[in-house]
């Protein structure tokens, strides 16, 4: 039967409506890109849904936190800890979690995180978290499942004559998780729709605190004396003796080249009530661009701005000012007259902008991004 280009083009649409969303790797972002999401830390009314096809509405979601998540090389000056996970290849530092490196071993069957590494204040210092768990795995699409299980050291580190006779502290941590994509279509951010797949996480962590005492030189359950101490001058630890936590995620998974990241990750309850949202603002942008590497002698203010913003810097030499947004596109180009320079941001939308401040030869003396909120 002869078709017409009608009929071409209708059967054309059909199948690309129809077509299933398959992950690989290149859906998640590589060592270089920088992503920023923002936190809804106070949903209200607001569930995972049922399964099945979308679409999500989740257009009312608000932003109460912002996180710049840098996905680095482990060799990077910036990456601590990264001795302790030969097996990782990528390593990430968020903005919010200040002084931690999280450790990945992205490949192309999956994407595991290996754990994190802490700076602590002294005597503590670093401390390494080693819990490994398979985020998501390659190729994924609907109806697909796998769960795992694994045991890990969640935190060593020395005593350092904190606990008279005892010389370390650990803890133990055993890790099992589950996964399914179990709903498969449009979901809605206050950023735009997205086509996606659900993916429905538990993971379930039990840790056990351990000490070392110096006479003897061998683990044993850690004593209350030495547990309440620690506690004492190191109230963040929040150590427990024994102490099992069951954490629900839903993540939309999506093959959008502007995602390359959980487009909306709920941590949820039982009922499936969210309690804690995070949702991608950004496209994926180079690393290079959206460096938070601010000296002290660089100054912008008011940030965020409905109007104006000033940069000051005492930086030497002859300077030039770049504006980036979040794609990573040239907006503007300033120059410095002397040691201050003032901007209009009438013409700009609202949303994250990058800068730039450069030598006469291009190279960076500083960088950060600043908010327009009119």
């Amino acid at each position: 039967m002869k078709k017409t280009l009608i009929t071409i083009f209708t059967l054309c649409g059909i199948l690309t409506a129809q077509a299933q969303i398959v992950l690989d790797s290149s859906h998640v972002a590589s060592i270089n890109e920088t992503i920023i999401q923002t936190n809804d830390t106070m949903p209200t009314g607001i569930t995972y849904g049922a399964n099945g096809s979308g679409p999500w509405d989740f257009s009312m979601l608000d932003s109460n936190v912002y996180d710049t998540l840098r996905f680095l090389a482990i060799s990077d000056p910036r990456v601590q800890g990264a001795v302790s996970f030969p097996n990782a290849n990528v390593a990430i530092i968020n903005s919010s979690l200040e002084k931690t490196s999280i450790f990945l071993n992205k490949t192309n069957l999956n994407v595991e995180l290996l754990g994190q590494s802490l700076l602590y204040i002294q005597p503590i210092g670093l401390v390494d978290l080693h819990a490994a768990s398979e985020l998501i795995k390659f190729s994924s699409s609907m109806g697909d499942n796998y769960s795992g299980s694994s045991v890990g050291t969640a935190g060593s580190f020395r005593t350092a004559g904190l606990i008279w006779g005892i010389d370390s502290v650990k803890l133990t941590r055993n890790v099992s998780y589950t996964s399914t994509i179990d709903g498969e279509g449009e979901v809605i951010t206050p950023r735009g729709s997205f086509n996606a797949l659900r993916q429905l996480y538990e993971e379930v962590t039990s840790d056990t605190a351990y000490e070392k005492p110096a006479s003897t030189g061998k683990w044993r359950l850690i004593d209350p004396i030495t547990l309440s101490t620690i506690n004492n001058a190191f109230p963040t630890l929040n150590l427990k003796e024994f102490e099992t936590k069951t954490t629900q995620t839903a993540r939309w998974w999506s093959d959008d080249v502007n995602a390359r990241f959980p487009v909306v990750e709920m941590r949820h309850d039982a009922a499936g009530n969210a309690t804690n949202v995070t949702w991608l603002l950004t496209n994926p942008t180079p690393t290079a661009i959206a460096e938070n590497f601010n000296p002290a002698n660089v100054a912008l203010y008011p940030n965020p701005s409905n109007a104006n913003i000033t940069i000051k810097t005492d930086l030497v030499g002859n300077k030039q000012l770049q504006i980036f947004d979040v794609t990573g596109k040239a907006i503007s180009t300033h120059a410095f007259l002397n040691t201050q320079l003032k901007i209009s941001v009438d013409q700009l939308n609202n949303g994250i902008y990058f800068y730039n401040i450069l030598d006469k030869n291009g190279v960076v003396l500083g960088s950060n991004k600043f908010l327009v909120s009119k």
